[in-house]
């Protein structure tokens, strides 16, 4: 099955690859569960996580390399990793070509999810919005300056979402509820009338 999307070496490799890395995912986030009661700020903690993150997406590139290249006759490092997979292969050796295509299968899923994900994200910030209130702008922008968000941000009204929500990351858009008017406005009702 795997023969006709990819070659019948690769897909094994890759297979192995997958099975290598439940060991190696389970391996880096146990350290990672470890070192976060150590870490004092959350900076430490943020950059702990994003580097297990890394070392996460680079463990299956390492691992399927160095299969790749013992299975085409590399190096005698790589054949020596290849021979700790042995037992992986003959433990999963009858479906293995399957895991190839389930996993593909997998990604292909997940990437339509969040390619859907994003494009009503994107609709969201692009139709059926309206500009602020310059009094409500003003404040919006008093509250990023004293949260001091030097990026550009854009706000806008919506009418369809019921709360707050925040849209991109490069070039960020605030979408506010057209019905937080009525909290705006009876705010400033309230801070007029006579005490």
């Amino acid at each position: 099955m795997t023969g006709l999307l990819l070659p019948l070496n690769v897909a094994h490799d890759l297979a192995l690859t997958l099975v290598h890395f439940l060991w190696q995912g389970l391996l880096l986030a146990a350290l990672l569960h470890t070192i976060l009661p150590l870490c004092r700020s959350a900076i430490a903690r943020h950059n702990c996580a994003l580097l297990t993150l890394v070392l996460m997406a680079l463990a299956p590139v390492a691992t399927f390399l160095s299969l790749h290249a013992a299975n085409s006759g590399g190096a005698s490092l790589a054949q020596s990793a290849a021979a700790t997979s042995l037992s992986a292969e003959s433990v999963f050796a009858p479906g293995i070509d399957w895991l190839v295509v389930l996993w593909l299968g997998g990604v292909i899923a997940l990437s339509l999810r969040a390619i859907g994900g994003w494009t009503l994200a994107d609709s969201l910030a692009r139709r059926h919005t309206l500009a602020l209130p310059p009094e409500i702008l003003q404040r919006c922008h008093a509250l990023q300056s004293r949260l001091a968000v030097t990026t550009p941000v854009r706000f806008l009204l919506s009418g369809r979402i019921t709360v707050p929500v925040v849209i991109g990351w490069l070039r960020p858009v605030i979408l506010i509820p057209i019905s937080a008017l009525a909290i705006f406005a009876a705010d400033r009702l309230g801070k007029a009338q006579p005490q």
